[in-house]
């Protein structure tokens, strides 16, 4: 799923970057962005990480591609 949207991403002219926890996905070969390790899951704990690494003038544009069912 994180190929074929980061593809997409890249066809319409985006760099994609993917908000890990981890490095596993380092082989698919996109920029990845680590966020700290903090106990607990928080998807939006890693889209205020990626917020805040942004520069002047730079935006973002978020598509969650495996957001685990935690219950």
């Amino acid at each position: 799923m994180v190929s074929h949207v980061a593809e997409v991403l890249r066809e319409a002219g985006l760099e994609p970057c993917l908000v890990v926890r981890d490095r596993t996905l380092s082989g698919l070969g996109f920029r990845l962005l680590e966020e700290p390790g903090v106990d607990g899951f928080y998807p939006l704990r890693g889209m205020a990480f990626a917020l805040q690494t942004l520069q002047h003038g730079e935006s973002a544009l978020f598509f969650p591609c495996e957001v685990p069912f935690r219950g």
